[in-house]
């Protein structure tokens, strides 16, 4: 009868030989895991752009005017802003009048560091949509544009619009917005000027 030895010494070689490629494995995949955690810190991290958001925390009273159809409709109203999730976003509640009737919208405003973007959302009860905007903010620190689309309730169509933010002062801050008027250019639709209550 042949003896089992050079069968278990093999077995034991193999258990060896499979343990050091294992660690070298787990090594791997340690370093992958450290260079995504870091990649994931890095993505979550508030920065500079956000603090530029948190300047517009407060109450703010807003003085609106629409421009439709040749036309200067004004309006009023009050928004309460506050950075949330770890200072990571703006969040805006708008309550407002505008031709007699009441309305309240919500936004959402942020930076995303991986798409080095701002980003935005707005939702109220004029409407059952999200209008979705990303842009940058301008060399001097003080301005930033937005730029999206929404289905127009009226046309059905697609209708680009873009947007502006500037500070005027730490209690002061306007807000414009341009459509796309057909195969023209873009015409400003709306103006609200910020002031800090």
């Amino acid at each position: 009868m042949r003896s089992g030895k050079p069968v278990w010494a093999l077995i034991g070689m193999m258990a060896v030989v499979g343990g050091g490629v294992l660690l070298a494995q787990e090594g791997e995949m340690s370093a992958e895991m450290a260079a995504m955690d870091e990649a994931m810190a890095k993505a979550a991290a508030p920065g500079a752009a956000h603090e530029y958001l948190a300047q517009f925390e407060g109450t703010w009273r807003a003085q609106m005017r629409m421009f439709v159809g040749g036309e200067t409709l004004e309006g009023r109203g009050t928004a309460r802003s506050e950075m949330v999730l770890g200072g990571r976003f703006l969040q805006t509640t708008f309550k407002g009048e505008l031709m007699g009737q009441n309305f309240i919208g919500m936004g959402l405003d942020g930076y995303d560091n991986v798409e080095q973007k701002f980003v935005s959302t707005w939702a109220d009860t004029n409407g059952t949509m999200i209008v979705m905007l990303e842009g940058e903010q301008a060399e001097d620190g003080e301005a930033r544009s937005m730029s999206g689309s929404y289905t127009d309730p009226v046309s059905g169509k697609k209708k680009q619009t873009r947007s502006e933010i500037k500070i005027v002062s730490t209690n002061r801050y306007t807000y414009e917005v341009w459509e796309k008027a057909g195969r023209g250019g873009f015409e400003k639709t709306m103006q609200i000027i910020f002031s800090r209550q």
